[in-house]
């Protein structure tokens, strides 16, 4: 399944907006480990290889995905496609939202 075309890939600028906004579910896909050092404002930890517990939402709630460099966002993003989720974001590197001048 090619997801390219169904995940929405946003810049920093565009993620913190949302975040400022509250508009969107935001998901910290790193380990519980990393999430205690440091996450977004707002964000829920649901480490991406435990995703399965997302059952229970909506699936048109829009779900923000980030991690530290694109990766388990990217496979997160994928696993939430696949359980019917119809508005994925990825920011990818959790840096992106922090590069921007709030």
């Amino acid at each position: 399944m090619n997801t390219d075309a169904l995940v929405i890939r946003l810049s920093g600028a565009e993620a913190r907006c949302h975040i400022d906004d509250g508009d969107m579910l935001v998901l910290d896909v790193r380990s519980a480990e990393e999430f205690e050092e440091g996450a977004l404002p707002g964000a829920m930890n649901l480490p991406w290889p435990k995703l399965k517990p997302a059952k229970v939402l909506e699936r048109e709630t829009p779900i923000l995905l980030y991690c530290d460099n694109g990766a388990k966002s990217r496979k997160a993003a994928e696993v939430l496609l696949a359980l019917g989720f119809t508005q994925v974001y990825t920011m990818g590197a959790m840096a992106k939202y922090y590069q921007v001048a709030s």
